[in-house]
């Protein structure tokens, strides 16, 4: 009774309480040194247990809407919103037009300046012509065309477009690579990102949740400890249903897991955080109990942990702990009782990626932009062209006026082969098929 008036209903104090009295040389266990139990007795300590803020895995994700967003938005996470802008409306339409610029009007490019139109005509009497015209093909259609296919390239993961020019291929260097390698880090962080939202917390820090208002729930004589160093107020704590006071005596460490609610109405007796140790976490987590919940932040105060030692038998028991200390036999006989984890194993790191991060990515493709724009210097003598693939194109290679004959490697004069047509014969829009 006396223990109780003096501690409360705790077993390690009764235990405490006997050894002060001489009934026991010491307790076996891990007994958390406190004022109270100094006082009375001599506490051997073994070693400091860091405590922390233990709160829930933040898996319920808000209200419908709420949840629907951040579905709706995780797959631009991996890059910042500048970022973004930089790779849509900068990198690729740059890329794009580079490449429209080393493409247009080339013999054998997907870029034709004129392209041929089959016409018919009537001439009003049952008779119909048909005639092969070049019509000028409008320079927005390229420029659109480009911007749709250097977009497409980002979506589909390469380039497919025959180009024939030495910048243009140059430049297809570095759209390859620019998409290539935003394609890697992209599927790289998303998943990363995607990972450590499995493990995301309601809240971050001890002071985050007193902002937020929220109690919590801890042992006596780590709530007392964690009052003191921080200076919080006692409200903010579970009382124990016996005395009123903040922090649970009997059996502290399973009811402060139990009595954490994400939600709840009633102050006294339910919390939405926790002040344990990572000892008592690996105890629950060991017993696959309370695996939505997590250590968070830093260390918020340490634990002395030690052993009650009877003063009577003090100065022999004391010299003999510390040479069992001094051989490490203390510090092996608890790793080897560390508590294994039996939870699901989730985890993850990442966060958004930013202009600068890019600055490798940035540097590779218009690295190879450059050496494209350098190529036209180069003289163009190459009468055959072939795309990147090395296949030859379809189309003749003309210069000046005269097409090259790969299997006779000569010039062919065109003017035999080519119809010139008159105004007259230029076609409306209703004449072409």
């Amino acid at each position: 009774n006396k223990s109780k008036n003096f501690f409360g209903n705790s077993e390690f104090d009764l235990c405490v309480y006997a050894v002060s009295l001489g009934y026991l040389d010491f307790c076996v266990g891990g007994f958390t040194i406190n004022e109270e139990r100094s006082t009375i007795t001599t506490m051997y300590e073994v070693y400091s247990d860091p405590m922390y803020l233990i709160s829930f895995i933040d898996s319920d994700g808000g209200s419908d809407w709420e949840s629907f967003y951040n579905e709706l938005v995780a797959v631009f996470k991996p890059f910042t919103f500048g970022a973004w802008m930089m790779i849509l409306l900068f990198a690729l339409p740059v890329l794009g037009m580079i490449m429209l610029y080393h493409e247009y009007d080339q013999p054998g490019s997907v870029y034709p300046k004129n392209e041929p139109a089959l016409i018919e005509k009537d001439n009003g009497m049952g008779n119909k012509s048909t005639k092969v015209a070049f019509l000028k093909t409008p320079l927005h259609k390229h420029i659109l065309s480009s911007l749709y296919r250097s977009q497409l390239s980002f979506s589909n993961g390469s380039y497919d477009q025959s180009v024939v020019t030495i910048g243009g291929k140059i430049n297809l260097l570095g759209i390859s690579a620019f998409v290539m390698l935003l394609g890697a880090v992209y599927t790289a962080n998303l998943a990363s990102l995607l990972t450590q939202e499995a493990t995301a917390v309601t809240v971050d820090s001890l002071e985050m949740a007193i902002r937020q208002g929220m109690n919590i729930c801890a042992s006596r004589n780590k709530a007392q400890q964690v009052i003191q160093t921080h200076g919080i107020d006692p409200k903010h704590f579970v009382p124990d249903s016996g005395d009123g006071q903040p922090g649970f005596v009997a059996n502290g460490r399973e009811r402060t897991f139990d009595f954490m609610r994400r939600k709840h109405d009633d102050r006294s007796l339910y919390c939405n955080a926790a002040i344990a140790s990572v000892e008592d976490l690996q105890t629950m987590h060991e017993g696959s109990k309370h695996c939505d919940k997590v250590k968070v932040g830093d260390s918020i105060a340490y634990n002395s942990i030690g052993i009650p030692i009877y003063d009577g038998k003090a100065d022999q028991l004391v010299s003999l702990f510390h040479t069992v200390k001094s051989e490490n036999v203390m510090t092996k006989a608890l790793n080897a009782e560390t508590p294994t984890s039996n939870c699901p194993i989730i985890g993850g790191e990442g966060s958004s990626i930013n202009i600068q991060e890019l600055s490798g990515v940035w540097i590779i493709a218009f690295g190879f932009a450059v050496l494209s724009l350098a190529s036209k210097c180069l003289p163009q003598r190459m009468f055959r062209r072939y795309d990147q693939w090395g296949n030859g194109t379809p189309m003749d290679a003309i210069v000046d006026g005269f097409k090259y004959d790969a299997g006779e490697n000569q010039l062919i004069d065109m003017n035999a082969e080519t119809h010139d047509f008159s105004e007259n014969d230029i076609p409306n829009s209703d004449d072409i098929k």
